[in-house]
């Protein structure tokens, strides 16, 4: 496996786009100081209404001139049609894929970018044999409208050998996001960049990843609502606790102190209040290397004698 760290992965991905543009003319890459007026478009749109006529309403009705293709993801959130019991558009198939919609990749996968990747990456199954990029790029091309793949950090959990790259939480126990530090999931992500960036005339590789840190999700601080398990924090895979031990960070004293971050969060749900209160108490965790929550007694001294300083 090949194993790189963040800056190069951006450095190779530019490389192959760059690779790309130098190759075609001049003219099909020509700028101008037209604003960029985008919009997120998914491939079921295409396949319902045919290429020049989603074209010619998007140019006519609202003067695009970049599309933010969503052509890798198995999240509903950029593709797909309208989601079960919203209304429908006044236009397109007047019926919802909830039994049909299922995700991927949209456009045609090479295996030579793959080699390095369990994840071989799984074609969308949605449309068939449909290739989106293929199918609008002549269009897009013609009219001076931008392409930009976007593809999405959401992933499914029946995806064959996706277990292979899913993070592991607090307790050991898969959770449904994959671990960035796994070779698999880097290579894979490196390989559909450089997949579409040789493979077609595009413009652009847009990547979308709505994450937060593991402190966060232990606190619950979510968008959506809703209490969190704080034991279900990411991640504490094999490679993680790799990376953690080069760095010189213990996994073992980093388990322990969200185990503890666990039980604090548990009794602020059950109305526990702490001596000192929440955000003192926080900051007792968050500051001190061992306090008397974290297994050391400490002779009857508050979190607010130790913590005075902030």
């Amino acid at each position: 496996m090949v194993n790189m760290d963040r800056r190069t992965f951006l450095q190779s991905a530019a490389a192959a786009a760059l690779t790309v543009t130098a190759a075609q003319p001049a003219t099909a890459f020509a700028t101008t100081t037209q604003k960029m007026i985008g919009i997120q478009v998914g491939a079921v749109s295409f396949a319902d209404e045919g290429t020049e006529k989603v074209l010619d309403e998007l140019q006519q009705d609202a003067l695009i001139n970049t599309l933010f293709l969503a052509t890798f993801t198995y999240g509903r959130g950029i593709v797909g049609r309208q989601l079960s019991g919203q209304p429908l558009p006044d236009h397109g198939k007047q019926e919802y894929d909830t039994s049909t919609f299922y995700g991927g990749n949209y456009a045609t996968i090479h295996p030579q970018f793959y080699r390095n990747t369990t994840f071989k990456g799984t074609r969308a199954p949605d449309l068939g044999d449909y290739d989106v990029l293929e199918a609008i790029l002549p269009s897009t091309r013609k009219r001076g409208i931008k392409t930009i793949c976007w593809f999405e950090d959401a992933f499914r959990e029946d995806i064959p050998g996706i277990d292979q790259l899913q993070e592991k939480d607090l307790l050991g126990k898969p959770a449904t996001t994959l671990c960035f530090n796994n070779p698999n999931y880097r290579n894979f992500l490196l390989g559909i960049v450089e997949d579409w960036a040789r493979s077609y005339d595009i413009d652009g590789i847009m990547w979308c990843s709505e994450r937060q840190g593991a402190f966060s999700e232990a606190l619950g601080a979510s968008q959506e609502g809703g209490a969190s398990n704080p034991r279900q924090v990411c991640c504490f895979c094999n490679y993680c606790k790799a990376k953690a031990r080069q760095r010189g960070i213990s996994p073992e004293r980093a388990e322990e102190a969200f185990l503890e971050l666990a039980k604090f969060v548990d009794s602020g749900r059950k109305g526990q209040r702490p001596v000192d209160g929440y955000y003192v108490e926080l900051w007792a965790y968050v500051a001190l290397p061992r306090t008397s929550r974290m297994g050391n007694a400490l002779d009857g001294q508050s979190s607010r004698d130790l913590c005075g300083h902030l």
